[in-house]
């Protein structure tokens, strides 16, 4: 079993995803699409909430009657605005996230935000999650890749990950096929509401996860002991 760094001792590791998972994301732009496009109609009977039965900007489309190139730079503008720096934080995020830490897992967190880009990503996320979400100094990495559970495998021993945390059901089947099905688990949200398949682990909400947390950390001590030297 391998480890992250390899004086350390090997311990479970938990991946969060940030968008949508740890912040509310999709209410956030939303607010900012319609300052941007000066929108003025009405929000009523629930058929204008996006519930992930389409991808995001399908959605936008035909609710803004909005082209695929307004989408562009409508995301652009949001994220050269700094927008990711107040994101609001999915109630029970915080709390997830420091059990993880009290349990001794290692702490990663991913993201298909675009890194290699000549804009502020990588500050504005790391602002985000040491000075709003205020985990500070307990995550050991961040990925950013569209293709980021790739890029996990190659980065941490799949044998150590006991828990990936997701709220899009293609990111969690890329998780399953990669680190196996009884690894992720997609938080229920409005947004996920009509992508949800019936084989996904869920979970209702954020505040769910520390007890599935410490669950699966105790089942993983049992089986690899504590602090198991590399």
């Amino acid at each position: 079993m391998l480890c992250s760094k390899c004086s350390a001792p090997v311990t479970p590791v938990v991946a969060f995803d940030i968008d949508g998972t740890l912040g509310d994301f999709h209410i956030h732009f939303i607010r900012f699409l319609e300052r941007y496009i000066n929108y003025e109609g009405n929000h009523c009977c629930g058929y204008d909430i996006y519930k992930g039965d389409s991808p995001f900007y399908v959605w936008a489309d035909a609710m803004y009657n909005i082209d695929y190139r307004t989408w562009q730079d409508i995301k652009l503008a949001y994220r050269q605005g700094a927008q990711k720096r107040s994101m609001p934080i999915i109630p029970g995020a915080v709390e997830a996230v420091h059990t993880a830490a009290r349990e001794g897992c290692e702490i990663w967190f991913t993201t298909t935000r675009p890194y290699l880009r000549l804009d502020n990503i990588d500050p504005d996320t790391r602002f985000w999650l040491d000075k709003v979400l205020g985990v500070e100094d307990l995550y050991s990495g961040m990925i950013y890749d569209e293709l980021k559970y790739d890029r996990f495998r190659e980065l941490v021993d799949p044998q150590r990950v006991i828990l990936i945390v997701e709220d899009l059901a293609e990111m969690y089947d890329a998780a399953a096929v990669i680190f196996g099905e009884d690894v992720p688990v997609i938080v229920d949200s409005i947004y996920n509401s009509e992508a949800q398949d019936a084989m996904m682990h869920r979970v209702s909400d954020m505040y769910a996860l520390p007890g599935l947390i410490m669950q699966r950390a105790n089942r993983w001590r049992m089986q690899h002991g504590d602090n198991i030297p590399s």
